[in-house]
């Protein structure tokens, strides 16, 4: 939403956000839920592989070392972390320069709108 910053996802709604995500483990960009945050069909998540380096933590299957994103499109909450890549993270690169991604998901956000 253009005129609005980018903001970390704040603290009296992270309960909600985590669960949220958490409880959607599907490889898509799109989460077809209301955002805690502002109620908005509008939740995103994306995750960037830096490597392939498979292996596996706590029983859980990793695909490599990377980055994920978490955000909503509407009033601009998110999240950024360094992290392994889950193996069940199949959903294709976008066609964006990833050289270029920081923390905010502008770049990310701009892809999916095309």
């Amino acid at each position: 939403m253009p005129g609005l910053e980018w903001k970390g996802v704040p603290l009296e709604y992270w309960g909600a956000w985590r669960e949220r995500f958490n409880l959607r483990h599907h490889d898509a960009l799109h989460l077809e839920c209301a955002c805690p945050v502002c109620g908005a069909e509008t939740l995103f998540r994306y995750y960037a592989l830096g490597r392939a380096q498979p292996g596996e933590i706590g029983g859980n299957k990793y695909r490599g070392p990377g980055s994920y994103w978490e955000w909503c499109s509407s009033c601009r909450s998110f999240e950024h972390m360094s992290c392994f890549v889950p193996e069940w993270w199949k959903v294709e690169p976008l066609n964006i320069d990833h050289s270029r991604l920081t923390a905010l998901p502008d770049l990310l956000d701009e892809a999916l709108a095309k």
